[in-house]
């Protein structure tokens, strides 16, 4: 499936910013109703910083661009599910990594 940014709601594309911001890290208690995710009231976020490599320099993304299949995967999960927490997201390199998930 190749799914671009055009078609995410607000909420996806906040997400997919909010991650690409925090890039090594964890997102705590992450809403999902009716498969969307929920800014209000915000999730908690951590973020964690790779010592003794190089260091990654981010280029800025533009407004318009190509998911990633994690990105797929991860809208897939939440639409499946449909309702319940993302107790912890991880987030490598900007893109969601592993999902841990609490049904209501």
């Amino acid at each position: 499936m190749h799914a671009d940014s055009k078609s995410l709601t607000t909420e996806r594309r906040w997400l997919v910013e909010r991650m690409r911001q925090t890039y090594f890290g964890t997102i705590h208690h992450l809403l999902v109703r009716d498969g969307e995710p929920v800014m209000d009231p915000p999730p908690k976020v951590k973020q964690a910083f790779k010592l003794g490599g190089k260091r990654v320099v981010r280029k800025l993304v533009s407004q318009e661009f190509t998911l990633k299949e994690q990105h797929v995967e991860l809208f897939d999960l939440m639409e499946s599910k449909r309702n319940g927490v993302i107790t912890k997201l991880s987030i490598q390199e900007g893109l969601p990594f592993l999902v841990e998930w609490e049904d209501d």
